[in-house]
């Protein structure tokens, strides 16, 4: 305590128990009002005030926060508010020191300052305040508490509360693969939903691994596209996405790509194509049986409609037929045509029979390709399998055959070119088959069946892809057409029997 001196000019020391009174309201007896340096008691604010010469200043000490709690719950430093739950939030603000008729809170974040709906001043050591959830912004998070005592004086809680950074929640489990196969592996396109999305995300990043070689991922949307080669055996990326929220909160999560290896089957009888878990799309190469072909200086057999499909759209199991081929024609008979082949939608057309010749000469049939004409100068069958439904004119492939323009027989259509005509006796070349890799090796498929010489040339030659070739005088048969899809051979002048076409196929690859 300060010498009595300051107070009396008398040169004794202050001792004993009991303070120094002063008035209340500055208006004691013997008080000097609003005199500089005059100290007072205001028993409204229950504080001590000092005059500075201008105004009276309180004499206070400044609170302090230790804690906060969030609607009952336990005491803590830091907070996170559910901004998006609607409603209000209670807050108890636990210390000491505060002013219990004058302090105020505000919450301070990035640029802006939130002012409660109510505050209620408990005690000293507990102030109570009410916000609206929804005011607190998550961009403008954390924010800090401060408390003002009337003084002036203040305490902070930094970063005590924040907005909740509400994070994406992926669609797929940890650790999802999703499979890219052959047919598939030129046009990648893996949506959102399919692997890596998430809702409530606004972007995506790989954070860890990398995608497949070739692919690239969309940071806005999720979907991953592109290209990748063929491999050998199944080869699997790992990485992780992080996925973001418009509000900035994020989540984290594995998942793989594995890329297939080329995956081929042919199938010879009818079935169902089993749709592996994942698979879109598949590659299917689709053949009809080859027409017969007809006898006596008879036009060759048509070859089945053929239809390549890549990238042929599946979304479960598909049956699937193939065609048996059409017979060759003994003497003055009609051969039949091949039969169709189908996978799904698709549908490739049985190649036409050869038309035959002496003594009553019926013409080429159409089909998928159609029959060569027989002698004498008869027409040929036209080819039926473009435009077909399901392939729209696009993948499927069928040719005329070639007509009659003498004794000897026309070539069969292929499906990759039209029969020959014949000229001079000799009989004309089918028509060309379509060569494909589907199944793992280089073949050719469905050529149409030669045409039968007559006495005085040879017999034309089969079309690539197992053409049948044609007999020849006097009384030579057709060869029966080979490999999947081809026409037969038609039969030479006085008496040759008519080639057998070949059946068709289905051969699928993913």
């Amino acid at each position: 305590m300060s010498d009595l001196r300051d107070f009396t000019g008398k040169n004794r020391v202050f001792t004993g128990a009991a303070g120094i009174k002063t008035s209340s309201d500055g208006l004691g007896s013997g008080d000097r009002v609003n005199e500089k340096g005059r100290i007072r008691f205001n028993d409204t604010t229950d504080l001590m005030e000092y005059y500075n010469g201008a105004e009276w200043k309180p004499i206070d000490s400044p609170p302090v926060i230790t804690s906060i709690a969030i609607d009952g719950g336990s005491a803590v430093t830091s907070a996170t508010i559910d901004n998006e739950s609607g409603g209000t939030v209670s807050i108890a603000i636990n210390g000491s020191l505060f002013d219990t008729t004058g302090a105020n809170v505000v919450a301070s974040g990035t640029g802006e300052n939130l002012s409660p709906d109510s505050i209620t001043r408990n005690s000293t050591n507990l102030l109570t305040v009410v916000y609206t959830t929804s005011n607190f912004d998550a961009t403008n998070s954390p924010y800090t508490l401060k408390v003002t005592n009337g003084s002036g004086l203040s305490a902070e809680l930094a970063d005590a509360l924040s907005a909740d950074l509400d994070a994406p929640t992926f669609t797929n489990a940890a650790d999802t693969v999703f499979s890219i196969f052959e047919s598939g592996r030129g046009s990648v396109s893996i949506a959102a939903n399919d692997l890596v999305g998430a809702s409530g995300a606004v972007s995506y990043a790989v954070t860890s691994g990398s995608l497949t070689s070739g692919l690239s991922l969309n940071t806005s949307s999720g979907v991953i596209t592109g290209s990748t080669g063929t491999v050998g055996s199944d080869t699997t990326a790992t990485f992780t996405i992080t996925a973001t929220s418009s509000e900035g909160g994020t989540a984290a999560r594995q998942f793989k790509i594995t890329q297939k290896p080329p995956q081929r089957a042919s199938y010879t009888s009818p079935g169902t194509f089993s749709r592996p878990t994942g698979l879109n799309t598949v590659n299917v190469l689709v053949v009809a049986g080859g027409g017969g072909a007809g006898s006596q200086h008879a036009g060759g057999g048509g070859a089945g409609g053929l239809i390549y499909r890549p990238a042929f759209p599946i979304s479960g199991n598909q049956s699937y037929t193939v065609g048996a081929s059409g017979n060759g024609g003994p003497n003055n008979h009609q051969p039949p045509p091949g039969s169709n082949s189908t996978f799904g939608t698709l549908t490739a057309i049985g190649g036409g029979g050869g038309g035959h010749g002496w003594p009553s000469s019926q013409s080429g049939k159409p089909g998928g390709s159609g029959g060569g004409g027989p002698g004498p100068g008869q027409p040929a069958g036209t080819g039926t399998q473009p435009g077909q439904s399901g392939d729209s004119g696009t993948y499927g492939f069928g040719n005329p055959g070639g007509r009659a323009n003498s004794n000897a027989g026309g070539g069969g259509g292929g499906a990759g070119g039209s029969g020959t005509t014949s000229n001079s006796g000799h009989g004309a070349p089918g028509g060309a088959g379509r060569t494909y890799n589907i199944s793992g090796s280089t073949v050719t498929y469905a050529g149409g069946g030669g045409g039968a010489g007559h006495t005085s040339g040879g017999a034309g030659s089969g079309g690539s892809g197992g053409g049948g070739r044609g007999g020849s005088h006097p009384g030579q048969p057709g060869a029966n057409g080979t490999g999947h899809g081809s026409g037969g051979g038609g039969g030479g002048f006085d008496g040759g029997r008519g080639g057998n076409g070949s059946a068709g196929i289905v051969i699928t690859e993913f």
